[in-house]
């Protein structure tokens, strides 16, 4: 009498490559939160540091330009010419969203490759995440232009 086995499952070996690029693709989405988080964090240190009024914190171009980068989602919602707690908490929620979609797509780029590591996600999300940057600079020149 034969008997019918079925194939073995295939677990990956724990710290192994199969697991370390499966931990990629799932934290890549926080991980992608933690460069925006340290420029948020050291653009209000700056900002606490220069206390300013009104126009004079816009024109204080270093905290701002960090909160620009943390946030670029803060010129749709109208921030640096229109304020208030709505706006800035849309601008978060939403520069959060788009922050953690980049760190999840580095992810799954990082992770198609046989040996997936923290290093790889980073030469990913570098690229994305100076894309961002290059339009939150082209959209601070226009509100710039438009300000004057």
């Amino acid at each position: 009498m034969a008997t019918t086995s079925s194939p073995p499952t295939r677990t990956p070996v724990p710290g192994g490559p199969v697991a370390y690029r499966r931990r990629v693709r799932r934290y890549g989405a926080f991980m992608g939160l933690v460069v925006p988080a340290a420029a948020m964090v050291l653009a209000l240190a700056l900002y606490r540091l220069s206390p300013c009024d009104g126009v004079a914190c816009v024109e204080n171009q270093s905290s701002w330009g960090l909160a620009a980068m943390a946030l670029p989602t803060a010129l749709l919602w109208g921030i640096p010419l229109q304020t208030g707690a709505g706006r800035y908490a849309a601008a978060a929620v939403t520069s959060a969203i788009v922050w953690a979609l980049l760190g999840h797509l580095a992810g799954v780029r990082a992770s198609r490759r046989s040996l997936a590591t923290w290093r790889t996600w980073w030469g990913e999300y570098v690229w994305f995440m100076l894309a961002v940057w290059a339009g939150v600079v082209m959209g601070l020149l226009l509100v710039r232009s438009y300000a004057l």
